[in-house]
């Protein structure tokens, strides 16, 4: 199979993209608003155990998670899973691998 990429777009291989440690959790972007106009950023995350971002809020971004998993490997947020902007947010997990997605980024 061979996947097509629209003009001006590009291809990420698995491990491919900007990597940083952030809260001892490994993010690796996969886009930043760098390559969307400033619209959207996703992040691939690995965490383990005790993994979590500080209590924050987005005042003008919504941010997303979408786990890759069984629901025992999930990251937990405070319901709804799409908070509203300004709602605090604490990320927490076990051991789990996911996307992290901002909008705008």
């Amino acid at each position: 199979m061979t996947l097509s990429v629209a003009p001006g777009g590009y291809l990420l291989d698995g491990g491919e993209g900007e990597a940083l440690w952030f809260s001892g959790g490994l993010l690796t972007y996969k886009t930043t608003g760098d390559q969307t106009s400033g619209n959207l950023a996703v992040a691939e995350v690995y965490a383990t155990r005790g993994f979590g971002s500080p209590s924050h809020r987005h005042h003008h971004e919504h941010e997303a998670w979408y786990t890759c998993g069984s629901p025992a490997t999930a990251l937990t947020l405070p319901p709804p899973d799409l908070p509203p902007r300004d709602a605090p947010l604490l990320a927490a997990a076990e051991t789990a691998h996911g996307l992290d997605i901002l909008e705008p980024s």
